[in-house]
């Protein structure tokens, strides 16, 4: 794999781990502020899938880094 092409995928890891980043703490604060229990258990789900993509972003990020 070139230099080029390794560090445009890390950019790449680092440009969707900032998003995720910013969708999860949206969603973290519309949690509980629902009086439906329904839309509120949703949100916590939706913001536990935020979580788990944000940790495999991070795991890939993780593998690509040079040693």
């Amino acid at each position: 794999m070139s230099d080029e092409y390794a560090r445009g995928r890390r950019d790449g890891l680092h440009f969707a781990l900032s998003i995720l980043e910013v969708e999860e703490a949206k969603w973290e604060a519309l949690l509980g502020k629902s009086p439906s229990w329904r839309t509120n258990a949703i949100r916590v789900i939706r913001h536990k899938a935020y979580q788990v993509a944000r940790k495999r972003v991070q795991t890939a990020l993780h593998r690509l880094l040079p040693k």
